[in-house]
């Protein structure tokens, strides 16, 4: 799950108090965001989307629909697969955007599909890991 926050370092410590372990924060600068990472327990793992800058889609996300639920994240073993059957089922999807490394990544917007906007992952092999193990690995990269 991600949520957009305005503070980041009011929802770490949220999220501390509710036993949660802040992992590590990745800078996206080219979006106009930054990423905190926060593990629950030892599989749930919560992104706060903080933006950087006065524009961006987190900064148009926070001054329209304020802080909450931005988008739900799912694991799939095929992305390519399931982006073709939703077109091939007329639902609005994004442009799949890969990581190298890491992940190849699309959105369905929110109301295409389900009420939240969607991201829908395909791990690349050496990151199919626990969630702990994959923010681990990904803090390592940068």
């Amino acid at each position: 799950m991600a949520f957009a926050v305005a503070d980041l370092e009011r929802a770490l410590a949220a999220y501390a108090m509710l036993g949660g372990e802040h992992v590590f924060t990745r800078q996206r600068p080219q979006a106009g965001y930054e990423i905190g990472y926060v593990m629950v327990g030892q599989e749930t793992l919560i992104t706060l989307l903080h933006p950087t800058g006065a524009t961006g889609p987190i900064r148009e996300f926070l001054n329209t629909r304020g802080e909450g639920l931005h988008h739900v994240a799912l694991e799939v073993d095929d992305l390519t697969r399931v982006v073709a059957t939703l077109r091939a089922n007329r639902v609005e999807v994004g442009e799949i955007k890969a990581d190298p490394g890491e992940r190849k990544e699309v959105y369905v917007p929110a109301g295409a599909l389900l009420v939240p906007m969607v991201e829908l992952i395909e791990w690349e092999p050496a990151m199919r890991v626990s969630p702990r193990e994959r923010v681990a690995r990904m803090a390592a990269r940068g």
